[in-house]
């Protein structure tokens, strides 16, 4: 019995250190592998490190060869906003206005009629000058009568004066030898002298006559103003109606009918969307190797379109100068701060045609290429902005305003 139980507990032992054994065996292996995995990690992390440094040393490569040769001619900026002639429409007479053809956004072409203004008071003018034209023309004739009449009233005043004289001489005659009294020499003399201020009236009225109507009808004093006053008047009559000056779009509508307007007041707002151009504000930094006729590229914040241009102008000075306020720098408080250069570009026609035309004040974004090659094409050849611009509509067609006024003084001459 005894020997069964010290088997038992043999037994027992040599399974506990069967079990230690192999827990202790676990341990071993589960270290080993854990070292081998501390191993892998280390690796795996310093395989890690040098990929981002490939990485990084390809970015800062690729940056590089960019900068070198292509960034370094390249000046972008998101400042620069579509711009154009703002052409506004005045009145050169006042009135009522009585009709207005067109309203906003609405496309008018060169020499259309925008609105009129109640002619009536300008007809009327018209009428009364058409009149003073015709009293003018009269009293040149009426001039030339009493011209005629003045002389031979004169030839009359000579004969009656030349009598008087010789009635008076042979009176002073008589009252010497005693033969008249003292006042019948007076009358005879009264006789003279009225006769003597007779003939002179006469011919003074006989040379203010002439000098009235010295030279042809056309070098008639009253005739020249009566024209002047005509033709001011059938200008004014003209200008009552109101034309566009150019082809465009109405941007801006500032008069309704029964609205009084006066002479130089702005009607309305034309802008030829066919000639626009962008204003890039670029930082004084971006300058550098600028030059007139550099391409450019530009894309429309609204409808994400390319459009191509040319610089055609560098402004002569930043945005603050030309500022209502410009910046004192005569501070002991001074800060530097990046000054931007306005930067006129054209919009080539082509790109204009292909993606439309932009609205004023617009966003763009500008790309300018700063590469030139030595044979690129000349300044002179580079499209540039329509700066001469020039109107008819002001024009007067005098040839017919000349016709009229010689009907009126065919229909007044005698």
């Amino acid at each position: 019995m005894a020997n069964k139980i010290e088997n038992e507990k043999m037994e027992d032992k040599l399974k506990q250190d069967a079990v230690i054994d192999k827990v202790e065996d676990n341990q071993q292996l589960n270290q080993e592998i854990s070292e081998k995995d501390e191993i892998e990690n280390k690796k795996k992390a310093k395989n890690k490190i040098v990929i981002f440094l490939f990485i990084v040393g390809v970015i800062l490569l690729g940056f590089f060869i960019y900068n070198e040769f292509i960034g370094k001619y390249k000046e972008k900026t998101e400042n620069a906003y579509v711009n154009a002639d703002k052409n506004p429409i005045t009145s050169q007479v006042s009135g009522i206005v009585k009709e207005v053809y067109v309203t906003d956004t609405q496309e008018v072409k060169e020499g259309q009629l925008l609105a009129v203004i109640d002619d009536t008071d300008y007809r009327v003018a018209l009428e009364a000058a058409e009149a003073g034209i015709g009293q003018a023309v009269r009293g040149y004739y009426s001039t030339m009568a009493m011209s005629d009449t003045a002389n031979q009233d004169i030839k009359l005043k000579e004969i009656s004066a030349a009598k008087a004289a010789v009635d008076y001489s042979r009176d002073l005659e008589a009252y010497k030898s005693g033969l008249i009294s003292a006042e019948a020499l007076a009358n005879t003399k009264a006789m003279n002298d009225q006769a003597k201020a007779a003939l002179r009236v006469s011919r003074a009225n006989s040379q203010n006559a002439k000098v009235q109507i010295s030279g042809t009808l056309n070098d008639f004093p009253a005739l020249k103003q009566a024209i002047v006053a005509y033709k001011t008047a059938y200008i004014n009559l003209n200008r009552t109606k109101i034309y566009s000056t150019i082809n465009g779009k109405i941007a801006k509508k500032n008069i309704n009918v029964g609205q009084r307007i006066v002479v130089n007041q702005e009607l309305f707002t034309v802008v030829n969307l066919n000639n626009i151009w962008v204003d890039g504000n670029l930082k004084e930094t971006q300058l550098k190797g600028l030059q007139i006729g550099d391409k450019v590229k530009l894309e429309s914040d609204i409808n994400k379109k390319e459009y191509e241009g040319y610089v055609v102008g560098i402004s002569a000075g930043t945005g603050t100068t030309f500022s209502l306020l410009p910046a004192q720098n005569a501070t002991g408080n001074w800060v530097k701060i990046v000054q931007r250069v306005p930067v006129k570009i054209l919009i080539s026609k082509e790109s204009l045609e292909k993606n439309g035309t932009l609205p004023l004040g617009s966003s763009m974004k500008i790309d300018i290429n700063l590469k030139r090659d030595k044979k690129q094409d000349k300044v002179e050849e580079i499209p540039q902005l329509n700066s001469s611009v020039k109107s008819n509509l002001y024009q007067l067609n005098e040839s017919e305003m000349q016709s009229k006024i010689n009907e009126i003084i065919e229909k007044n001459r005698p």
